[in-house]
């Protein structure tokens, strides 16, 4: 069994539940995202791995795959919001040594809604199994970044900033885990 299929077997089940939860809130933000007048200025974010690791190099590997996540984190993002995804991120790597399966949702959601100003969303599902002297570990990444334009913000006040970036998280995380699914081959 390949390391993908044994991910997918410890982890579909809790994965699929956690996305039909926020199923809603997910459409929402698709169509304001489906509303944008230049999806071509948006940066998308869509890296993702799956690999079998040994059990004694996970130290290295986990910080390779940190630094692999957050690389094409545009600059002009918050630095404390990005160092506190990635504490996030470093902690559940260390855990994941520990664990026998598990996944886990990182989000990173630096939205202003100024004009002019760098937007981004963007999150990161990771899953991992443990076999017998190795760890097979995988992670996709979801999300967008663009600088505010006029018309942008337009349609982002129609929807409410607020409840905007109350759903953003939603749906970052639902792409997150339809982009391991995929990786994987469970969709």
């Amino acid at each position: 069994m390949s390391a993908a299929q044994m991910i997918l077997a410890e982890n579909s089940d809790d994965i699929n539940q956690r996305r039909d939860n926020l199923a809603n809130n997910y459409m929402q933000v698709a169509g304001f995202l489906n509303k944008l007048a230049a999806p071509q200025q948006m940066m998308a974010l869509n890296a993702g791995t799956c690999d079998t690791v040994p059990k004694e190099l996970w130290g290295d590997y986990a910080a390779e795959q940190e630094e692999q996540m957050f690389a094409d984190i545009p600059p002009e993002a918050n630095q404390d919001k990005v160092q506190k995804a990635r504490t996030k991120v470093n902690k559940i790597l260390k855990t994941f040594k520990t664990l026998k399966a598990g996944d886990r949702f990182v989000e990173l959601i630096d939205l202003n809604f100024e004009i002019g100003a760098t937007q981004v969303m963007a999150g990161w599902a990771l899953a991992m199994c443990k076999g017998h002297n190795e760890i097979h570990f995988a992670f996709a990444e979801a999300g967008f970044a663009w600088v505010m334009r006029a018309d942008y913000a337009l349609e982002t006040e129609k929807l409410g900033h607020p409840q905007l970036a109350g759903k953003v998280k939603d749906y970052i995380e639902v792409q997150a885990y339809n982009n391991l699914l995929m990786n994987l081959g469970g969709l």
